[in-house]
């Protein structure tokens, strides 16, 4: 049944491949100078067909009252159609000069026509300034009738604009037209409208030039027109398994790239990415993690090297990104092909298997396509003093040989204390491998750690491997690309190596122990010297050889001194007695605030049964 099937459709193919060789020398035999010629004339008729409309309709508006200028108009008329509607096939010939007037004709009909177009962009200009000013004294005036003036002349300008924007191949609107309905229907189109009908026109007429040719010169003149089917053929390059495995639930869209793209030019591509937002917003993007991208036609997997630029004079130009930052861009390199600059593209995590949530994890433009991109790595060496010498120490745990130490001479080094030193030289033999001498700005300790900081050029991976889904039955899930290390470690089982030195550590074990100063001794001669204030306050302990009494006093003294206790339960004490104290303070307060209020309003009533008693004794004696 299979073999019956495949003989039919082998049959079906050798039947239109036929056909389609049949059609082609036809129209191989066409005769294309003849055809360019009827094309051409056709042009220029309905060019010339334009120039008349224009003139009748300028005769239209003129008066009627002169017979002879209308008399004039139609001969001319009458001339135009004649010229126009002849025989087009001879306008190749140049018999009596009339192809060489004609070329003339055209060409000042082409200068009148840009010299239009100036003056009608002009007027346009004009009459929407006028607009604005209008406009503008509206919001500035609320006067009712200024406004229904200044409403007039809108109208009035739009309905200018809307001629000048009706203009067009005898279509737009004259001045002498008063019809209302007209001029509403003109204040109503836009200039979208205006194409589409210009578009539709253009169209029409194509229709009713190419309604009697056939469909083989029809093709050949205006191509394949929208809505035909279209037979492609790929004369190699195409393996069997796309055919074999295609899916119609899987629509192909064909394109085509530039002659620039073709090439098989691969490079360093530079570009500046963000991560999305809508993608696990717990989850950040790894440096050297394999990203599907899809650029233009491509669909390609390559691993992904993150960087940020720098503007500092003294820092490197491009420093690498161990993650991607979350709210900012950041800069991009990856091998692929070379693109040009600003093409936008998206990422996926995998095109394999099906994600739940969304799927681009992030989105970017090409910035440029280079070969050598310099993108470079903080690196920070240590070391321990093994020898110091003042200001010169020997350096050791850094380098492994004195090579190492040969391409570093010169270089800054620091102390953790923060004083500054130079690399000068390797050590000689006794001294351990490695090991250089270095000067500081001051004396450094054997405790000091040194630190040398440089910078490690990074090479991006050059790794491009294009998606070939369409090739394998299951499309979705068969085809499988580079994994990352995290989906690897969690298919296997294996769990993250962890270096022990980069851990966080306590505090308690990352403090030194406290160190032990000597005394300070200052001598008796220098001490006489010093002035009181600098003089040391020191209290010397009597001798017990002269009054064992004197001792006893001392710690009696010492003994009466409180003790300060720092546990929880003094403070809690203390904190409570400080409470009641305020407590009973405020109390007092308030206590003789009141004695003294009443006090003198006692005052206030003896003062005035003094003043009545006094009253009394006056009038009695005058009695």
């Amino acid at each position: 049944m299979s073999m019956q099937v495949t003989k039919k459709f082998n049959n079906a193919k050798d039947m239109i491949y036929q056909k389609f060789q049949q059609e082609k020398e036809e129209i191989e035999n066409i005769d294309y100078e003849k055809l360019m010629a009827r094309f051409t004339g056709v042009k220029n008729k309905v060019k010339k067909a334009g120039n008349s409309d224009d003139d009748e309709n300028d005769d239209d508006d003129e008066d009627d009252d002169d017979d002879e200028d209308d008399d004039d108009d139609e001969d001319e008329g009458s001339d135009e159609d004649s010229d126009v509607y002849g025989d087009f096939e001879d306008l190749e010939t140049t018999q009596n000069g009339e192809q060489e007037d004609e070329e003339e004709e055209e060409d000042y009909e082409e200068e009148d026509d840009e010299e239009e177009e100036q003056i009608e962009q002009e007027n346009k200009k004009i009459l929407l300034k006028k607009m604005f000013d209008q406009a503008y004294d509206n919001k500035e005036l609320g006067d009712n009738n200024d406004d229904s003036e200044n409403e007039n002349g809108n109208k009035k300008t739009q309905k200018g604009l809307n001629k000048y924007k009706g203009k067009g191949r005898g279509r737009g609107k004259r001045e002498g037209d008063d019809d209302d309905d007209d001029e509403e229907e003109g204040e109503k189109k836009d200039l979208a409208t205006i194409e589409k009908e210009k578009l539709e026109a253009q169209k029409q007429k194509n229709i009713r030039e190419f309604e009697g040719e056939s469909e083989i010169v029809r093709r050949a003149v205006e191509g394949v027109r929208a809505g035909k089917y279209v037979r492609i053929e790929f004369a190699e390059g195409i393996p069997y398994e796309f055919v074999e495995h295609f899916d119609g639930r899987y629509p192909i869209i064909v394109g085509t790239l530039l002659a620039s793209e073709q090439s098989e030019n691969f490079g360093m591509v530079q570009t500046r990415l963000k991560k999305h937002r809508w993608y696990h917003a717990s989850k950040v993007l790894k440096t050297n993690d394999p990203l599907v991208f899809s650029v233009g036609w491509r669909r390609f997997q390559s691993v992904v090297t993150y960087a940020i630029g720098t503007n500092n004079k003294t820092m490197v130009e491009t420093r690498m990104l161990k993650y991607t930052p979350e709210h900012m861009h950041c800069l991009a390199v990856f091998y692929g092909p070379i693109v040009p600059p600003n093409t936008a593209f998206i990422c996926l995590p995998s095109a394999a298997k099906v994600i739940k949530g969304f799927r681009i994890c992030a989105t970017g433009v090409v910035l440029e396509t280079n070969k050598n991109i310099v993108i470079k790595k903080k690196l920070k060496l240590t070391g321990v003093p093994h020898k110091i010498l003042k200001t010169t120490a020997y350096v050791k745990n850094m380098f492994n040989s004195p090579l190492e130490v040969a391409k570093f001479e010169g270089a800054k080094l620091q102390t953790v204390s923060g004083i500054r030193g130079v690399v000068k030289k390797a050590a000689s033999s006794p001294m351990p491998p490695g090991c250089f001498r270095a000067t500081f700005e001051d004396k450094i300790l054997m405790s000091d750690i040194v630190f040398l900081k440089s910078w490690y050029t990074i090479d991006p991976v050059s790794f491009y491997y294009p998606v070939t889904n369409l090739l394998f039955a299951n499309k979705p899930t068969s085809w499988q690309g580079l994994k990352p290390a995290v989906q690897i470690r969690r298919e296997l089982g294996l769990k993250l190596h962890i270096n022990q030195n980069s851990l966080y550590k306590d505090k308690d074990s990352i403090r030194p122990v406290a160190r032990k100063f000597n005394p300070l001794r200052i001598p008796k001669a220098l001490v006489a010297d010093l002035p009181f204030k600098s003089k040391p306050k020191l209290i010397k302990s009597k001798s017990t050889s002269k009054s064992s009494g004197s001792t006893s006093k001392i710690n009696n003294f010492t003994n009466k001194i409180a003790k300060i206790s720092n546990s929880k339960l003094d403070s809690k004490i203390s904190s409570l007695m400080i409470q009641i104290n305020t407590i009973n303070n405020i109390k007092s307060i308030n206590a003789n605030l009141k004695r003294k209020q009443k006090l003198e309003q006692n005052q206030k009533k003896l003062d005035s049964n003094n003043k009545n008693n006094s009253n009394s004794s006056h009038k009695r004696r005058r009695l």
